[in-house]
Order: structure tokens, then C-alpha cells, then sequence
């Protein structure tokens, strides 16, 4: 055939693709001179195609094309490679028109076939484009292997058609007839492309293409108008909002054109497209009246009257306006039509499959629609619907798992609002029957649901875990997980879990679409920062909280649940900011916004209540004061407890009003000597310490109350009281262990009075033995476990040197853990590699699982539980020898020593002293402290420097009256003796921790002093007394018997000093073998640390510093920073003598007195046995000789080292005859001795 000729064929080709007409198929039968049955076969094929062409929807039925085909191939007389060319074209497009609406693969290789059987060049450019977007587009929904990866062949063949595409596409004038419609076929199949290969760059590569499609001239198929639909509205959850927003509005103004010029049922259609558009472009644009528009756009499409097959998939499409719209205004109403809609739907359905899907859309609008009626009728509804659903799904269908997802999901709602177990049972077991990540991310939040009703520990690290493996395998879980984690840090303290939280909803936050910033993560995220603020203190945390809260109460309708619950969150807000900023308008408006709730009568009974709760704090001033007449006192309880009325009684505000109705209550009953009062707080204390769904918190501060209440009521309830403290102390003693030491400091400060309270509840009982047990768990937390677990390690090697290992390994990760600061966990899990998932709270979390489980296989073997269990009195009486250690317990309700010595235990009551003079004194102390150190600088006169003397002396008086000499009378020692003083061993509590007993004394210079009488040392608890004398075995490979002098005269931004250099000289000629020394910049922590590690005796001579606030940051300085608590703790120790000739070195914090937290405590942590340190500044010019005095150190060092040779034992005594020879000197300048004290055995 000519060139002329095959041109007039593709011609008549093309005519007869568009137009169908019998005449064109004619003219191809006139140039192939078809005859006969050719001609039979040939009036088939058009009929087929006639057929195809006039329903623009439905299938061919059976396979009459391909009958027609091969009818046409026989009476042709040819094989069908020598089909000719036009006619293999007319015969491809009829495969492909009827691929558009069979889906099935058979049709696309029916078109394949054609193309490949021409014998000429390729086909026709739009049949070829027609071709290669039908291929890509038919991977859609594809499920892809493993990581999205195709074969190599498949995917350099979808990159050949994207090319065709391309060059095709390229080729088009934008005035061509065809031009939009190759353009929606392009963009298709890009969005194709993509679900191929997973190029992130396609979704963006499909928006020119569609763009260009729905905004050319043209007429369209009515299948190419649905395509373009589909794809925009596929594109749109791919790209930026704001382009998506434009996307969806250009699609809304491309219907918009083509719903008139139609067939009525070909308009219907396009009217439910339009109205699909309308609510997705709502989405992005957030304009109420496009819901309005699309659901009048679906009732013009269901009013035409002539829908066919098409009326179930309008009705779906009127049942999803409604819905939307219904959402949009909480109005039941909508959702209550969509309904009716659905179950229309339903009914003209004939498929299985159409029925299932139907059923399954009921379902979840029952669902929903209970959210706005409460009417559980509705869930019920719901479940019988999904239920049906899933029996219309063949077994082990994809269809079949998500229904029973759905299950799960409505059982787990409903157990949110009911809190039936066997709802929430079935719905984790329906989540674990499978493995994908939609089961993975339910079964998190099912766990989740069930920790909130429960309480269970075990089910929210098992729901935390597994929503890390949901979001590990690209579900959007941070909303839910975020709330796990919240709920963990209430649970565990750990504010590494709070922090991860705050990112998370910091993330999903920043992903909500501009027109609806007011959503869950809005609210979410500024809850978790007023929470966060309590840790973090950031003024930058409160006001970002305050301005989502804000957003959140704009955004949402003032009269919904949600303007409700955002006006809640802001009053919250502004309580604390009120507290915090002191701006008395926040607490102004915070009562406003809960009046406002507190008057409507359509709020729920829960969220007036939870209202009713924060307008109690409100009205206390609790963030500020906290009401003394018991008139106001009663009006709060009176609130509270109209709050607790209208709470759901398993919630968690449930028992937080319990708790705080009974702190009233028993305020009121203990001031007025109400009996009734006092045993209904008792009560309610009770209630809160068994509720199921009571943070450890709770529970603790109701055990601790009831204790103190019980303690305080005439006639005292000792066996109630006891019972209540050892409750409060067994829910204390072991949860600082593996928390990060920032958050072990705060926990540690909630619970500062606990220590003293119980073991004055147990003095109270006569029961001493039970005091000193009680008090020794309860102090030190977390740190204490170190050296307990040192020695227990020792032992358990002996018994099982595998299982120790093992201890050991866990132990030292929990360590490394603890160091991390929240603040410092910086990248959040979903940035790290895929192999660093975990932060560093959950993997404190999954560590303190694995040693919980190792140290349950060792308690048998050491007969007792020595990783956390106090010293027994006979363990006690050995470390002592013939010395006494002193246990002066401080609280509220009595001061009293408890004396462990040879002879045993026993109390010795300290009337004279109070825990209010003790705070007073202390306070005093501190003060006078700091204006030494001003005048030491030099900023004053030395008139201040005097004052602070007289200051001193006062406190040391007062000590001396009210603690020291009755504890030295019981012991046997009112007078100085002439022979060598017996060794005590303070362990002070509360507020005396600030305070230096050994320097306790009459007046300056007189006899009656603590120095005078015996030789003082200090312990951080009896316990580590008796661990430290049994010395646990070294630890470090490499010892070296030299003395290790360490100096840093001017470290980086502080003043220099003399003392260092004079003291290494000084040492360098008094000790044998000679020191070894480091100096300036060499003195960095790694240095310092290694030193004391492998050296036995290691003399420090610097500058120090502490942070009484936050006594964490103190530390000694070096060179390249601070070596802090931290730093001495997590390392081994090794040195036998450790002297901090440093500043601050052995005062803790004011906040957690009983913690001990400074670096002498780490060094004996750590494992050294002596350690000498001071309590505040030391002169620099004092550490050198003056007016013909011996230097201070050298003193010490001449009593330590009579013949060069260190004796280490001998270092209490050193010390103490240096500060009893400095003290009879300087009189008058306690600030020349007092500082100096001992830490060891």
C-alpha cells in the first residue's frame, strides 16, 4: 500500500475511533476489499464496538470483541500478524476502551497484541499515548513487594513509557482537539509511575500535565472526566497544601463547565464528580458553604431521574456530602441522612463486593453518628453492619482483615466511652490476628486504651513498642504515640518520654492543613507543654502553649464540644501562666472561660466536671497561695466535690478530684477536730490508692496523706498510719532506679518529706528498727543502688559468674542512659536511621524491663534482695566497730537520732528541735554563706564578711543546743576527753543536710563542741556505711600507688588562685613516693576522671562550684568544663583517699536535701572510701602560711603521712586534728575550719 493510501487508512481510522460511524469502517472495508463472511465478521466488530461507544460505562459482556476479532481473522483468511494495520488500530482501541471499565490485564494484552502484530511503523501517536498511560495506570493499587521495589525490567519499562508519554505529550499543540484529554492521560499515568517506583518527584511531574488538562478547550469522554477526577483528587494527598488547595479548586471549576452540555445521565454523573470535588477542595479550603454547594450538587444529580446502573454509586456520593457536612457542624441530622443514603445504596446493590463496601460505609457513619447522640443503640448499629460486611468478604480476602479492623476499632470505641473489658479484649485480640501495619498501629492505641482504664504499666510499653513498629512501617502514628508517651512520663517521671511527645505533636502539628490549625494536634501539643512547662521552666514552652491554646479555642465553634474543650484547655493555660508571669488579667480570664462552661446545661456531665475541678484551683490561687480559713477551705471541698459527681468515675479526673476533695477534708477535719471529716478523707485517700486507673503519683501522695492524716488525728491511728507510709515508701523505693538524673533530682523533690514523715510515724509506734528501715529506702534514690548493686555483684560472682556479667553489662547501659538529658535527645526517632529507632527513655524503658527480669534470677541465689535493700542492724553494728553512727531525723511531727553502735539501736528524742527552725536556721546559714563569698571577692567592706560570722556562729549555736549535745550526752560524751575521740558518723535529713554538726559549738573557742568530743565523718545513708567497709573489689586494670596532685589555678573564665601551685610543692616534699601531677590545660574531665581511677590517692586543688537549685550542674572545675556528679558517678573509683581542696564540693540541693547530691557523695558512689571535701568557699589566700600559722593542708598531710607514706585509714583523724588545731587558732573565723569535713568508712 501506498504511503497516501496507509495515510487515508490511519485517517478513517481515526474518523471511526471518534465518531463510530458505520461509513468510515466502510471505507476500510472497501481499501482491504473485504467480502463475504469478512463482511458477517466485520458488521460484528462494529456492533461490539457501537455497543461499547453508546453505554460509555459498561463492559463488553462475555468476550464478543474478541469473537468478533477472531471471526474477522477467519474470514479474512490470514493469520493475525497479517491483520492489516487499521484494522489491528480499531480492534486496539476497542480493547482499551473496554479496559477503561473491565480493569482486566486480558483486555491491556489484547492491545499489546495489536500494536505489536502491525506491520508497518508504530501506530497512530494517540493511540500509542492511550496505550502506555493504560499500562502504567493499570499498576495502580498494585500491591508492591517488599520496600516498593519492582523488578529491574518492569521498571526500565515503565521509564521507556514514561518517555513515550513525554515525547507524545510534547508533540500535542494545546489547541488540538485531543490536547486535554492526553493531558489527563498523562497525568495519570505519572501518578501511575509513581505507585511503580516510588519516585517522589512523579506526584509533582503529574501537575503540569493535569493542570494543563482540566484547563484546555475540548470536548471529553465521559470516562476521561472521571479520570481526571480521580487523579487530581489522588494527586492532591501528595503535594504542599497550598497546591493542593489550588489543585482541587481548578478541578471544582473544571466540573463546574461540564455538567450541563450532556446526556442527563452522563450530567448526573459529573454532578456527583463535582459534588466529590467539592468536599475535597473543603478540605483545603475550609469554606463552609462548599459543603453546602456539593450536597446540593448531589441531590441534582440523584433528581435527573435517569441514573441507571450509576443510582448506588450516587447514592454514596449524596451519603459523603451529608457526612462531611455533618462532621464539619456536629449536626446529627447530616449524619443521620447519610445514613438513610447509605442504606438506599445497600439496597440496590447485587454484587457481594458493592454490598460489602455499602455495609461497611454504614458502619462507620453509625459510628459517628453515636459520637453526636450518644446513643449506643448506634454502636451497635455499627457492629452489626461491619459485621455483615466482613460476611460478604471470601476468607483471608484483603477485604475480610480490613473489616475486622473495623471491628476492632468500633469495640475499642466503645470500650473509650463504657469500659467493658471484654470489648477491649476481643479488639487487641482482632489486632494481633494480623501483621500489617494498620493491625500494628490498632493493637498500639488498643493497648493504650486498656493502660488508661487499667492502669497496666506492662500495657503501655507493649502499646509504646508497638507504635514505633506501626510508624517504622509509615503509619502516621504520631498523635496516638504521643499521647502513650505522655501517659508513660506520668507514670515513669521520665521526661525523655515528654519530651519525644512534645515533638511529636510539634511534627503533626506542623503538618495540619493552615485552614484547620485548630485540631487534636494543636491541642494536644499545647497540653503536653503546660505539662513539659513544670520540668523544662521554659518561658518559651508556656507561651507557645498558650498561643495553640489559644488557636484552638478561635478556631473551633464557641457553642460545639470542641469550643468547649478548647476554652477548657486555654483557662488551664492561663491558671499557670497567671502563677508563673504573675499577670492577674490570664486569672481573669481563665474564671470567665470556666463560668462561661459552668452555665451551659448541653455539655457533657465529664467535661463541666473536669470545668468544676479547675475552677476549684482557680478559685484556691493554688498556683500561687493556698486558703487558710477554714470557711474557704470548706467552699473548695464543697466544689470538689460537686466536680467529683459529675466525672466519669474511671477516669483518671476522677481521682485527681478524689484526691484533692480528700486533702480538703482532711485539712478541715484535722483544724476543726471534725471526726467525720478526718475518716471521710481517710476513705477517699483509700479509694485513690486502689483505683485501677491512679498514676503512681496519686497513689503516692494518697498514701502519704492518709499516713500523715491518720498520724495527726486524736486519738493517733499508728497501725493505719504505718500502713499507709509503708505503702507510700514501697511505691517510692524503687522508681528513681534508671530514670535520666535530671528527672531523678525531681522525682527525688516530690517525695522530699516521705523519709522523715514515715520514720516518724514508725518512732511514733515505738518501733525504731522499723524508723531506720523506712528511712534508709526512701533516701538517695536511683544513686544508691549503685553501690548496693557493686557489692551484691562481688558476691553473686561466686554463685554465678554469668548471670553477674550479665547484671553487670545492664547495669552499665542504665548508667549511660541516666546521663542523657531529655534536652540533649535532639534528632526525634523518625529522623534517625532505620537501626536507631528507640530514644533514650525508651530504651531506659526496655533496659529496666531486662534488669527486672535478671535481678528476679539472682534474688534467690543471695538469699535477699541486696540491690535495693537496706543494711540489717548487725551489718550496721560491724561497719561502726566502737564508733556510732547518727541518724537525725527531722520532720513535722517529731526530730529524734536514731544511735547504731555495739550496743545496738536506739532513739534519742530532740525536743529542741523543729523541722520550721531547722528550715529557718538553714535558710540563715545559706545566706550568710553567700555574703562571705560576696565580701570574699571583694565586691564589699569587710563589714559583711563579719556579719556572716556572727551569722554563723548563731546557726552553730543553735546546732549545738538542739542536736549535737543531746546526742553526745546519750553516747556517753557530755565532756572533752583527754584520750583519743570515739568516731561518729552523722547522717543528717531535711534541712540539717545544709548544715555542718561537726562544727557545732557553744560559742567560739568554747569546750563544748563537736570537735572536742569526737571525730566526725559524714555518710549519705547508714547503708552506704556499711557497704563502703566492706571494700568492693578494684574495677580498673591499671593502678598506680603514686599520688596523683592535681592543679588548675585559672580554669577558662574564673579568677586565679595561689593555693594550687603552693600545695604542689608542698605535697611534692612532704609525700613518698613523690606525686604524680597534673596541671592546667591537661586537666581536662577525661584526665580527671582517669586519675581517679587508677590512682590511690588523688589530691584536687581548684576552683568548684554548686547550683543549690539545681545541684547537678555543680562540680569541680577543669580545663574543658565542670566534672559534675554525673560524670564521677557513671565512672569506676578506685582512689583510697580522694582531698577536694575546691569549693562547695559536699553541699546538696535545698530542693532534695536528702539526696546528697554533690561530687564528695559521687565519689564515694563511685567506689572511693575516703573523701574529704568542703561545705562552702575556702580562703585562697588561708591555704598558704599567714602570720607563722602551719598551712591548713600540710597539717592534714603530716598527720596522714607521718613518714611520706600515705595511711589512708588515718584520714578522719587527720582531718580532725587539723580542724581542732585550726579552730583553737582562729577562733573567731569559722569560715578557717568549719568548711572542712570527711565522707567514708
Amino acid at each position: 500500500m501506498s504511503t497516501r493510501a496507509t495515510r487515508a487508512g490511519d485517517d478513517a481510522v481515526q474518523r471511526y475511533a471518534a465518531t463510530g460511524e458505520r461509513s468510515e469502517l466502510d471505507e476500510l472495508s472497501r481499501r482491504h476489499r473485504v467480502a463475504g463472511d469478512a463482511t458477517a465478521a466485520l458488521d460484528d466488530l462494529h456492533g461490539a464496538l457501537s455497543a461499547l461507544r453508546a453505554t460509555g460505562r459498561d463492559p463488553l459482556t462475555a468476550d464478543a470483541l474478541d469473537a468478533a476479532t477472531e471471526q474477522l481473522n477467519r474470514a479474512l483468511g490470514s493469520r493475525p500478524a497479517q491483520l492489516p494495520d487499521d484494522l489491528l488500530d480499531a480492534v486496539a482501541t476497542a480493547y482499551l476502551r473496554r479496559w477503561e471499565h473491565s480493569g482486566d490485564d486480558r483486555d491491556l494484552l489484547g492491545v499489546a497484541g495489536c500494536l505489536r502484530r502491525r506491520s508497518g511503523p508504530p501506530g497512530e501517536p494517540a493511540l500509542r499515548h492511550a496505550a502506555a498511560s493504560a499500562w502504567l495506570r493499570s499498576w495502580e493499587g498494585r500491591p508492591a513487594p517488599p520496600g516498593r521495589r519492582y523488578g529491574a525490567g518492569t521498571r526500565r519499562m515503565a521509564e521507556s513509557v514514561v518517555q513515550e508519554l513525554d515525547a507524545v505529550l510534547r508533540a500535542t499543540p494545546v489547541d488540538h482537539p485531543r490536547s486535554a484529554a492526553r493531558a489527563i492521560d498523562a497525568g495519570a499515568a505519572y501518578l501511575a509511575h509513581y505507585a511503580l517506583t516510588a519516585d517522589r518527584w512523579d506526584p509533582d511531574r503529574a501537575t503540569g500535565p493535569l493542570w494543563r488538562g482540566i484547563h484546555s478547550p475540548g470536548d471529553l469522554h465521559l470516562v476521561e472526566i472521571r479520570r481526571a477526577a480521580d487523579a487530581v483528587t489522588t494527586l492532591s494527598s501528595h503535594v504542599r497544601p497550598d497546591r493542593a488547595g489550588a489543585l482541587t479548586g481548578a478541578l471544582v471549576g473544571f466540573l463546574r463547565q461540564r455538567t450541563e452540555a450532556r446526556s442527563p445521565q452522563d450530567a448526573a454523573v459529573v454532578r456527583a464528580l463535582l459534588a466529590r470535588a467539592l468536599v475535597l477542595h473543603h478540605e483545603h479550603a475550609g469554606d463552609p458553604a462548599l459543603l453546602d454547594e456539593a450536597v446540593h450538587a448531589a441531590d441534582q444529580a440523584l433528581s435527573t431521574g435517569q441514573v441507571g446502573d450509576d443510582l448506588g454509586w450516587l447514592l454514596e456520593t449524596r451519603a459523603g456530602c451529608a457526612a462531611t457536612r455533618g462532621r464539619q457542624h456536629g449536626d446529627p441530622a447530616d449524619l443521620t441522612a447519610a445514613v438513610a443514603f447509605v442504606e438506599q445504596a445497600l439496597a440496590v446493590a447485587t454484587e457481594p463486593a458493592e454490598r460489602g463496601l455499602r455495609m461497611q460505609m454504614a458502619g462507620v457513619l453509625h459510628q459517628e453518628l453515636f459520637v453526636l447522640t450518644g446513643d449506643e443503640a448506634d454502636l451497635a448499629r455499627a457492629l452489626d453492619r461491619i459485621d455483615e460486611a466482613i460476611d460478604q468478604a471470601a476468607p483471608g480476602s484483603a477485604e475480610r482483615t480490613h473489616r475486622r479492623l473495623m471491628r476492632a476499632g468500633v469495640l475499642a470505641h466503645r470500650f473509650r466511652i463504657y469500659r467493658r473489658t471484654a470489648d477491649i479484649d476481643e479488639a487487641i485480640g482482632l489486632y494481633l490476628g494480623g501483621h500489617s501495619a494498620e493491625h500494628v498501629s490498632g493493637l498500639g492505641s488498643a493497648l493504650h486504651d486498656r493502660f488508661v482504664a487499667t492502669g497496666d504499666p506492662a500495657d503501655l510499653d507493649e502499646a509504646v513498642a508497638a507504635l514505633r513498629e506501626a510508624a517504622r512501617r509509615g503509619q502516621d502514628v504520631r498523635t496516638v504515640l504521643g499521647l502513650a508517651l505522655a501517659d508513660r512520663f506520668s507514670v515513669t517521671g521520665d521526661s525523655g518520654d515528654l519530651a519525644e511527645a512534645v515533638a511529636l505533636f510539634r511534627a503533626a502539628h506542623v503538618r495540619t492543613d493552615v485552614p484547620h490549625p485548630g485540631g487534636d494536634q494543636c491541642r494536644h501539643l499545647a497540653g503536653a507543654l503546660v505539662t513539659a512547662f513544670s520540668h523544662t521552666r521554659s518561658d518559651g514552652d508556656l507561651r507557645q502553649a498558650l498561643a495553640c491554646a489559644r488557636v484552638v479555642t478561635t478556631a473551633a465553634d464557641p457553642a460545639s464540644r470542641a469550643g468547649a474543650d478548647g476554652a477548657l484547655l486555654l483557662a488551664r493555660t492561663l491558671g499557670v501562666t497567671a502563677a508563673v508571669w504573675d499577670t492577674p488579667a490570664d486569672l481573669t480570664e481563665a474564671c470567665t472561660l470556666l463560668l462561661g462552661l459552668l452555665g451551659r446545661n448541653d455539655l457533657p456531665d465529664d467535661l463541666r466536671g473536669t470545668a468544676l475541678l479547675l475552677q476549684t484551683e482557680v478559685e484556691a490561687g493554688q498556683h500561687r497561695t493556698v486558703p487558710t480559713d477554714i470557711a474557704a477551705t470548706t467552699r473548695l471541698a464543697e466544689l470538689t466535690r460537686s466536680a467529683r459527681a459529675l466525672l466519669s468515675a474511671t477516669s483518671v479526673n476522677w481521682v485527681e478530684a478524689t484526691l484533692r476533695l480528700g486533702t480538703h477534708l482532711g485539712d478541715i477535719g484535722l483544724r476543726s477536730a471534725d471526726p467525720a471529716a478526718q475518716a471521710e478523707a481517710a476513705r477517699l485517700f483509700g479509694e485513690v490508692v486502689g483505683h485501677p486507673a491512679a498514676r503512681p503519683a496519686h497513689r503516692r501522695e494518697a498514701a502519704m496523706s492518709a499516713g500523715r492524716l491518720t498520724l495527726r488525728t486524736n486519738p493517733p491511728d499508728l497501725a493505719r498510719s504505718l500502713a499507709n507510709y509503708r505503702l507510700a515508701v514501697d511505691l517510692t523505693a524503687d522508681v528513681a532506679h534508671g530514670l535520666a538524673d535530671p528527672d531523678r533530682q525531681l522525682f527525688a523533690g516530690s517525695v522530699a518529706s516521705l523519709p522523715t514523715e514515715a520514720a516518724s510515724a514508725a518512732l511514733e509506734a515505738g518501733d525504731a528498727a522499723l524508723a531506720l528501715e523506712l528511712s534508709e529506702r526512701t533516701r538517695f534514690l536511683g544513686w544508691g543502688a549503685t553501690l548496693r548493686r557493686r557489692h551484691a555483684l562481688a558476691e553473686l560472682a561466686h554463685l554465678d559468674p554469668d548471670l553477674a556479667s550479665r547484671i553487670e553489662a545492664v547495669t552499665r547501659q542504665m548508667d549511660r542512659l541516666s546521663r542523657v538529658r531529655p534536652a540533649a535527645e535532639s534528632r526525634r526517632w523518625w529522623e534517625r536511621p532505620d537501626d536507631v529507632v528507640e530514644s533514650a527513655s525508651e530504651l531506659r524503658s526496655r533496659v529496666r524491663r531486662v534488669l527486672a527480669e535478671l535481678l528476679d534470677r539472682a534474688r534467690p541465689l543471695l538469699g535477699r534482695d541486696l540491690f535495693a535493700g537496706p543494711a540489717t542492724l548487725a551489718e550496721l553494728q560491724r561497719s561502726v566497730g566502737t564508733g556510732t553512727a547518727v541518724l537525725v531525723n527531722v520532720s513535722a511531727q517529731r526530730c529524734d537520732a536514731l544511735l547504731v553502735d555495739a550496743a545496738g539501736l536506739r532513739t534519742v528524742p530532740l525536743p529542741r528541735l523543729t523541722l520550721h527552725d531547722a528550715a529557718s536556721m538553714a535558710h540563715q546559714y545559706v545566706q550568710a554563706v553567700q555574703q562571705y563569698a560576696e565580701a570574699l571577692s571583694g565586691a564589699g567592706s569587710r563589714i559583711p564578711m563579719m556579719r556572716a560570722h556572727e551569722a554563723m556562729s548563731d546557726v552553730l549555736a543553735w546546732l549545738w543546743e538542739t542536736t549535737a549535745e543531746p546526742i553526745l550526752t546519750a553516747l556517753g560524751h557530755p565532756s572533752a576527753s583527754a584520750a583519743e575521740p570515739p568516731r561518729v558518723w552523722w547522717c543528717l535529713t531535711g534541712p540539717l543536710t545544709m548544715l555542718p554538726i561537726h562544727a557545732a559549738q557553744r560559742g567560739p573557742g568554747s569546750p563544748d563542741a563537736v570537735l572536742e568530743r569526737v571525730v566526725s565523718s559524714y555518710t549519705l545513708t547508714l547503708t552506704h556505711l556499711s557497704l563502703s567497709a566492706r571494700r568492693a573489689p578494684r574495677r580498673t586494670g591499671v593502678t598506680d600507688d603514686r599520688p596523683c596532685v592535681v592543679t588548675i589555678a585559672q580554669p577558662p573564665g574564673l579568677p586565679p588562685l595561689v593555693g594550687p601551685e603552693h600545695q604542689a610543692r608542698l605535697l611534692g616534699e612532704l609525700l613518698d613516693p613523690a606525686p604524680v601531677r597534673l596541671d592546667g590545660r591537661e586537666v581536662t574531665r577525661d584526665r580527671l576522671l582517669q586519675a581517679l581511677a587508677s590512682h590511690r590517692i588523688v589530691h584536687i586543688a581548684g576552683h568548684g562550684h554548686q547550683d543549690v537549685i539545681e545541684p547537678l550542674r555543680g562540680g569541680v572545675a577543669a580545663s574543658d568544663g565542670a566534672m559534675t556528679f554525673q560524670d564521677v558517678a557513671a565512672h569506676p573509683v578506685d582512689a583510697d583517699l580522694v582531698f577536694l581542696d575546691a569549693c562547695h564540693t559536699a553541699i546538696g540541693g535545698t530542693d532534695v536535701p536528702n539526696e546528697g547530691i554533690h561530687v564528695a557523695s559521687a565519689l564515694q558512689l563511685a567506689g572511693g572510701n575516703h573523701v574529704i571535701a568542703t561545705l562552702w568557699q575556702v580562703v585562697d589566700h588561708d591555704l598558704v602560711t599567714l602570720s607563722g600559722e602551719e598551712d591548713f593542708v600540710a597539717a592534714v598531710y603530716r598527720s596522714l603521712a607521718p613518714e611520706g607514706t600515705v595511711i589512708v585509714d588515718r584520714a578522719p583523724y587527720a582531718l580532725h586534728e587539723a580542724l581542732r588545731r585550726r579552730r583553737r587558732q582562729r577562733q573567731l573565723d569559722i569560715s578557717a575550719w568549719a568548711p572542712y569535713l570527711h565522707y567514708g568508712r
